[in-house]
């Protein structure tokens, strides 16, 4: 099939060098972000793609990272493994993200009871933040995840900056 087509003029439809460069940003910071091998993390939620969406954010850290679609099955893994960061969704059918946080911090025999959990939710109202850091939250981060945010706070909560000699920075 063809599409019969006649140029009208000499003018530029549209400037597609910004946009590639604002890609090519983005994919620099991404690139520039921390290294952390060896560091284990687990994301918990109960939607796939925010599993790999999260997980392909972290890859350029070289941590790994675990997964559990569920809070019963999330407070499993942190009995088994532990973890040096997880990522909880808030929201999610059954047991949300809350009750599991609270369940892995109240169970003394649990080895991940004092790892640095992240909320992830949808959640962004004001005063959101604040609600979940009462309830005990080491950090928040919004839905849809931003790379340099979750670079951000993933730094902070480990613990790593420049100094450090077993990190590789970029």
């Amino acid at each position: 099939m063809k599409i019969p087509q006649k140029v009208i003029g000499e003018h530029t439809l549209g400037d597609f060098s910004a946009k590639l460069k604002e890609h090519a940003n983005v994919v620099k910071t991404v690139e520039r972000g921390f290294r952390a091998p060896g560091k284990l993390a687990l994301v918990v939620d109960d939607t796939k793609i925010n599993i790999m969406v999260l997980k392909g954010l972290l890859r350029s850290t070289e941590m790994t990272v675990d997964s559990a679609m569920s809070g019963p099955e999330g407070i499993e893994m942190t009995k088994l493994k532990k973890y040096d960061i997880i990522y909880m969704d808030h929201r999610m059918p059954g047991m949300d993200g809350i009750e599991a946080f609270h369940r892995i911090r109240e169970d003394a025999n649990n080895i991940n009871r004092d790892t640095p959990v992240i909320v992830l939710t949808a959640n962004a109202i004001v005063g959101a933040r604040e609600s979940y850091l009462e309830e005990g939250f080491a950090e928040y981060l919004t839905k849809p995840v931003e790379h340099k945010k979750l670079f951000a706070v993933t730094e902070k909560l480990l613990g790593i900056h420049e100094k450090n000699p077993e990190i590789d920075w970029r």
